[in-house]
C-alpha cells in the first residue's frame, strides 16, 4: 500500500530530527569545526548524499540545530502562542524548564559544549543576533513589568543569568541537588518572578 503526502512528510521530518540530533551531539563532544558532514551521516545513518536533501551545508546544520533549541524555549513560555504570558503560564514555565533540567541534563551539557566554542559563539552573534526572539523577551519584559515596571528590564536580566546559571551548574555537578534541592529552589524562583512575595 502506498504511503500518503502526510506520512511521507512524517518520514522526512523524523529523519532530519535524527540528523539534527547526530550532529548536536558531535558538534558539542568533537567540536564544530572538528565535524564532517561524513561524520554526522555516519551517526545518523544515512548516506552522505541523502545529507545534502535536509542540510545544504554544515552551517544550515547548525542554524538548524540553533533554532530547534530556541523553539524548546519559547514553547516554554508561550505554550498557547497567544503572544502574552500569563501568571499561570509563568508557574507552569519554571515547572516546564525544570522537569526538562531533570529529564535530559546530558541535552544540556552538549548545549552549553555547544555554544561556547568559539567558532559557534561568532556564528550565532552573526547570524542570530537575536532578532526572531524580539517578541519573546518583549512578551517577558511585560509580564515582568506588571508586578514592577521600574525594574524589569533587570528582572529580565536576572532571569537570563539565573537559569543560564542554574543549567550550567546542574548539567555538570547534579549532586549538588540532593533531596528536594532544586524542586525547593524552583518555588524560591516562583516567589521572586511570578509570585512576587520575596
Amino acid at each position: 500500500m502506498p504511503r500518503t503526502p502526510e506520512q511521507y512528510e512524517e518520514i522526512r521530518n523524523e529523519k532530519k530530527h535524527a540528523i539534527m540530533h547526530a550532529a548536536f551531539l558531535l558538534f558539542a563532544n568533537q567540536g564544530y569545526t572538528s565535524t564532517s558532514i561524513t561524520q554526522v551521516a555516519e551517526k545518523a545513518n544515512i548516506s552522505k548524499g541523502l545529507m545534502y536533501n535536509y542540510f545544504e551545508s554544515k552551517e544550515a546544520l547548525l542554524n538548524a540545530i540553533v533554532e530547534w533549541v530556541r523553539n524548546e524555549v519559547r514553547e516554554l513560555l508561550d505554550p498557547d502562542h497567544d503572544g502574552a504570558i500569563s501568571n499561570e503560564e509563568a508557574l507552569e514555565f519554571f515547572d516546564r524548564f525544570f522537569s526538562m533540567l531533570k529529564r535530559r541534563p546530558n541535552l544540556m551539557m552538549a548545549h552549553f559544549q555547544l555554544i561556547t566554542q568559539p567558532d559557534v559563539l561568532r556564528y550565532l552573534r552573526k547570524e542570530c543576533d537575536g532578532k526572531q526572539d524580539d517578541k519573546y523577551m518583549q512578551m517577558l519584559l511585560e509580564f515582568l513589568a506588571r508586578n514592577d515596571p521600574k525594574n524589569a528590564q533587570l528582572k529580565m536580566l536576572n532571569l537570563s543569568v539565573i537559569l543560564k546559571g542554574i543549567s550550567l551548574v546542574y548539567a555538570f555537578s547534579p549532586e549538588l541537588f540532593a533531596g528536594n534541592l532544586l524542586d525547593e529552589y524552583k518555588e524560591y524562583l516562583k516567589d521572586i518572578f511570578v509570585r512576587g512575595i520575596a
